[in-house]
């Protein structure tokens, strides 16, 4: 592994910036349902068979922006089928539980509390490993409240 590549992979990562005061989780649900759907199908191109994609959502909250409509991000992702699968992590207590397990077609895990957290991305990430064929494609979306968050890919 290349540590200067991964840095410069990193920062092509396209990253949405949105409002300081809200959070469009719907909106950004309903972008990366997108971005899946057209990453598995632009493989037929190349006449590649047998894609997986995966969509894998984290969240510690709810949508507070009011830009997407709930109705239209559970319909966007109802739509998928099997096309792209599905996993969330949410705390238990405080994100929309009853949307994650609405559209989480593969796999929703929820963590009681902070505690708990280590072991909900744990059997997420134990659904990953297990797909084949893995391509990975990440957009990171997080409002700006002056916090930094550090995060860490590895392979």
């Amino acid at each position: 592994t290349d540590l200067n590549a991964t840095i410069a992979a990193l920062d092509l990562l396209p990253m949405a910036t949105p409002d300081r005061q809200s959070t469009n989780l719907y909106g950004a649900i309903a972008a990366a349902i997108r971005d899946s759907y057209r990453m598995k199908f632009s493989f037929a191109d190349y006449n590649v068979s047998d894609v997986f994609a995966s969509l894998v959502i984290f969240t510690d909250g709810f949508d507070t922006s009011g830009r997407v409509e709930r109705a239209t991000t559970i319909a966007q992702a109802t739509a998928l089928g099997d096309d792209v699968t599905i996993l969330s992590v949410g705390i238990a207590n405080t994100s929309d539980v009853l949307l994650l397990s609405t559209i989480s077609n593969g796999y929703a895990a929820f963590a009681d509390g902070v505690d708990d957290i280590a072991a909900a991305f744990a059997a997420v990430t134990e659904r990953i490993i297990s797909m084949s064929q893995n391509y990975y494609n990440i957009m990171f979306c997080m409002p700006m409240r002056g916090s930094s968050v550090p995060v860490v890919i590895g392979l």
